[in-house]
């Protein structure tokens, strides 16, 4: 039950993220640094938690943001 509740603060952090990357989508370095700091702090967080069940969830994660974060910024004005 926990780990279910973690996945879904995990994905609401992520989504939370994505929207106020958005508006700084010009910002590609800054962007991906903290998009990165971010999963490593929900990595760390986690791996307390359960373990190594978070790896591939936290890599997931990661690799889908940095992807937005590369489409968002061809967007950028």
């Amino acid at each position: 039950m926990a780990h279910y509740f973690f996945t879904s603060v995990m994905l609401v952090i992520f989504l939370m993220g994505m929207i106020v990357q958005w508006r700084y989508r010009g910002y590609l370095q800054l962007l991906v640094l903290v998009h990165s700091v971010e999963i490593s702090f929900m990595g760390i967080i986690g791996w307390y938690s359960f373990g190594e069940l978070v790896l591939l969830p936290l890599l997931g994660l990661w690799l889908l943001g940095t992807l937005a974060i590369y489409v968002m910024n061809q967007y950028a004005d």
